[in-house]
């Protein structure tokens, strides 16, 4: 990425390459600008490398001319071949980069370079396939020693749009109908027409309507494209009279969006320029080609004053051509401004690896083997091959893209090993790591019984059958949608027939557990696992309501209630819902909603008094009630149009027009407001007279305390000084410049989770503490193999991570907002548990003398934790020229990777394990 170094302005260019591209070409920068240039390198989703570099594009105009126009021939199939000629420029060329984009987009895409060779004078590429489009635009960028841009060739467009495009005649829209929608209004209808928009995609529909007005003879000379005939009645209505200028009330533009894909992640940018302070956020919306409605995708982005560029996931996108536009809505959710629209196509990945592949024993004569795969597109044509061995006999099964699990029938035991591969149209994905089963011939194990102990799970299980060769036992558990991890240490075998148990700690609430025990021998091979058992961990009710509850009537027959998710953190439970309660009017019964939700309409009548409050439940219980929120939808008969909110210098503008031929009903006009934890509404200064439907009457807020929510509405007197009209209310934040979070985030405590785990936890900020509306948490992380950043979103107070074990852990932790972010937490430190060591490596063995050896190997290179000792076992095997003389095996201890046996026999056989 590169990041302007610019007093004004720091405009990010991205650009995500595959790992096998050691080079990209950055277009479209300032001229004469210093950048700061950055290179990521993402594993598994997160950041572990950067490199930094600063550079400088040339000042405009210094580059050399190149007349030439670079060729393009058609090799078939939609392979196309570039050719051009070496430029006559002073300085000297290095490589050359093609560069081409379709109609609809706004940055370059690029080839591979070419190198100049010094004897050569031709060069050619070669396009990817271009079979989405039969127009583009390609241009050759020559460059120096210094990867700077010495020339650059003419653009060439190849290719014409097709009879049917929509940039032709074909655009035009059909069956175009006009009709009288109220007295004072006309309603045009068309419809949308049959062309192809891969060219340049529909962005919206222009009208003009025109008309000259002389008001003083009230006369109007309308001029139209259709010729009347006599006697025939024209409907209109007066929009603007001539010298009377209406200022819009949104400055704002968007920028066309840009789509950046990575895999099968698809990520919108774009930038906004004008006053954005009026604004309540922007919603991206997308349509399938061939469909004639948007549809909203994800959240609605909240807008910030001091924020120019934004970004969204559009998440998961089934495979098709798409395009996309960014709408910016004010209080109101009304439109204000649309951007151009942009197309980007969705097309099947090569799978990647299913996770958490295990092997469960289902009966005897069933093994299940179940994995975690994300969903995929049907048209992507997903299955998956289950490969391995069952006892030495090869496994071959296949299963379908919508399953997650496959049973196979045969002895539960023995041994089993199995792995699984996802294939779709776009090709085969890599294998998963291999599944292990074995089990011993006999049961050695009780199955466990679980209990659940508050937020702990207790199991217990019992020996059976002949323990001879039984070293421990290891803990297993998995949740839903995780595989199996250790827990805790090896509890030691102590007998046949006896009584063992152990205690999960650390457990997430209200989440299902399955658990199950693993037989080990002295080298922690499995000799034998249990069946599962499950439970769930309690659950406690929620300890806080959603904040920021709102209630608005956007018309006469709807209220919407918007609310803030309360931090997962206080949840009590895997998963919350919320109750909405109707104090008012009475009647209406209560509603329940998903905890993903933020918003919820309910019907109403017109002049219709609201009041709502909400808490948040789940199976333990729920929370404490928010204060209540007031609305009243507007009545049938409006005398106002409006009010309106408009913000100037960060101060709130309340505007409002009476409407026409409304002088015998109204006397004057009175602004109430109130805040929005208030029950009881205040006037605002002394009543404003009525004088007149032509012109509009407004408000300055600017008094109102700052940094606070309010409810305002506009209350229209009769001559007798009664109600004749109260509006709807609009919602009104008189805005404080966010500051910093007063403090970093206190109490850290990790614990670990098992050898394979380890959970951070840490005090939330109190809502009085945030300085802004927003709060977010940055998790530093470090262990002596890698280090990076977490941010969390959600108001999430912990976070697990995945951990090699006996690994050590450094935390610190800085909660943070738009405007800042705090100084990092204390340090805190903790190591994951110990498990099993890894096999030892480079064992030898050899004569000393007649009768020892020397026996030496490397430790292991994953300890995963610290040795204390080596166990040597070695056994007679043949004595002198007896064969199959066997002796009982013999087992040493020692602390250092060598050692020397003696008291052996000369000219004999012996085996070893370590």
């Amino acid at each position: 990425m590169a990041v302007e170094v610019l007093p004004e302005s720091r405009r990010v260019e991205r650009a995500r390459v595959p790992p096998y591209v050691s080079g990209h070409t950055l277009s479209g920068l300032l001229p004469d600008t210093k950048y700061l240039i950055g290179v990521v390198a993402f594993v598994d989703h997160e950041p572990k490398q950067v490199y930094n570099l600063e550079a400088e594009t040339s000042a405009s105009g210094e580059l050399e001319s190149w007349e030439e126009k670079p060729q393009v021939v058609d090799d078939g199939s939609h392979h196309f071949t570039v050719r051009w000629q070496l430029p006559i420029v002073e300085k000297a060329v290095n490589k050359f980069v093609v560069e081409y984009r379709l109609p609809n987009e706004t940055t370059w895409r690029s080839t591979e370079p070419t190198k100049a060779d010094e004897d050569a004078h031709e060069f050619s590429a070669v396009l990817p396939n271009m079979a989405d489009t039969s127009l583009y635009t390609v241009r050759v960028v020559a460059i120096g020693p210094q990867e700077e841009v010495v020339t650059r060739t003419e653009e060439v467009t190849v290719g014409a749009a097709a009879a049917n495009a929509c940039v032709g005649p074909a655009g035009i829209p059909e069956d175009v109908a006009l009709e009288a929608a109220e007295p004072t209004a006309l309603r045009f209808t068309w419809t949308k027409p049959n062309c192809d928009e891969s060219v340049a995609p529909i962005d919206g529909y222009e009208y003009l309507a025109s008309a000259r007005i002389t008001p003083a003879g009230v006369s109007y000379n309308l001029t139209s494209s259709v010729v009347q005939e006599s006697g025939s009645t024209l409907h209109f209505s007066l929009l603007q009279l001539a010298g009377v200028e209406q200022q819009p009330r949104f400055q704002i533009s968007i920028d066309q969006p840009r789509i950046e894909q990575r895999g099968s992640l698809n990520l919108a940018y774009w930038s906004t320029s004008g006053d954005t302070s009026q604004l309540f956020g922007y919603q991206v919306d997308i349509r399938r080609d061939g469909d004639r409605d948007w549809h909203e995708q994800g959240p609605l982005v909240r807008s910030e004053p001091s924020q120019t560029h934004f970004r969204q996931s559009l998440g998961a996108v089934p495979v098709a051509t798409y395009y996309l536009r960014v709408r910016a809505v004010d209080n109101n959710m009304a439109t204000v401004a649309t951007s151009p629209s942009t197309s980007f196509s969705v097309s099947c990945q090569p799978p990647i690896s299913p996770e958490n592949v295990r092997l469960d024993r289902v009966s005897d004569d069933i093994v299940r083997v179940s994995w975690t795969f994300p969903s995929e597109d049907p048209a992507c044509q997903t299955y998956f091959f289950i490969t391995g061995v069952q006892n030495g006999v090869p496994v071959n099964h296949r299963a379908p893209g919508t399953e997650r699990s496959y049973d196979i029938n045969g002895p539960a035991r023995g041994d089993w090993r199995v792995e699984v591969r996802a294939v779709n149209s776009a090709g085969s994905g890599p294998a998963s790591r291999q599944a292990v089963f074995t089990s011993a011939q006999q049961s050695l194990v009780s199955a466990p019984r679980v209990t659940a102990r508050g937020n702990d799970l207790h199991v217990e299980w019992r020996s059976e059958g002949d323990g001879r060769g039984v070293f421990g036992y290891r803990l297993q558990f998995r949740s839903e949608s995780s595989g199996w991890n250790p827990y805790g240490q090896v509890v030691p075998y102590v007998g046949d027939n006896q009584d063992y148990s152990q205690t999960l700690t650390g457990l997430q609430q209200g989440h299902t557990y399955s658990v199950h025990i693993q037989v080990l021998d002295r080298n922690s091979y499995v000799m034998y696992v249990s069946p599962e058992a499950s439970a769930r961990s309690s659950c406690t009710a929620p300890s806080h309501p959603p904040s920021h509850l709102q209630l608005q009537a956007p018309d006469a027959s709807h209220v919407r209630v918007h609310w803030a998710l309360p931090p997962q953190s206080t949840w009590g439970c895997a998963d919350i819902q919320y109750e909405i309660q109707v104090v008012e009017p009475r009647g209406i019964p209560s509603v329940n909603v998903a905890g993903s939700q933020t918003n919820h309409i309910f019907q109403s009548h017109p002049n219709q008094q609201w009041s709502v409050r909400i808490r948040a439940i789940n199976s333990a219980g729920h929370s404490a009630w928010t204060p209540t929120a007031e609305a009243r939808t507007p009545p049938g008969g409006e005398l106002i149009v409006g009010p309106n909110v408009a913000y100037r210098q960060g101060n709130p503008i309340i505007t409002w027009q009476a409407r026409e031929n409304v002088e015998d009903l109204v006397e004057s006009f009175i602004l109430e407001w109130k805040a929005s934890n208030e029950r009881d509404w205040r006037q605002h200064r002394n009543p404003i007279p009525f004088s007149g439907w032509q012109r509009p009457y407004s408000i300055d807020l600017g008094e109102l305390p700052k940094g606070h929510n309010y409810q305002v509405r506009v209350v229209v007197k009769d001559m007798n000084r009664g109600t004749a009209f109260t509006s709807p209310i609009v919602q009104v934040q008189t805005r404080s410049t966010c500051q910093p979070p007063r403090r970093a985030p206190s109490n850290l405590q990790v614990s670990p989770i098992g050898p394979t785990q380890i959970r951070l936890t840490w005090a939330p900020l109190h809502e009085s503490e945030w300085n802004c509306d927003r709060l977010w948490y940055i998790v530093k992380y470090s262990t002596p193999k890698n280090q990076g950043f977490k941010n969390l979103t959600q108001g999430e107070n912990s976070v697990v991570f995945e951990s090699d074990p006996y690994t050590k852990w450094n935390f610190e932790v800085q909660a943070a907002n738009p405007a800042g972010e705090t100084q990092w937490s204390r340090t805190e430190t903790a190591q994951t548990q110990d498990a099993s060591p890894g096999p030892v490596v480079d064992l030898r063995v050899q004569p000393v003398g007649p009768d020892r050896l020397q026996v030496s190997w490397r430790p292991p290179i994953n300890p995963n934790g610290l040795i204390t000792q080596y166990e040597v076992t070695y056994q007679l095997i043949s004595k002198g020229m007896c064969d199959h003389q066997q002796d009982v095996p013999r087992t040493i201890s020692v602390t250092t990777p060598n050692h020397v046996i003696t008291g052996l026999h000369p000219h004999s056989r012996y085996s070893y394990t370590l």
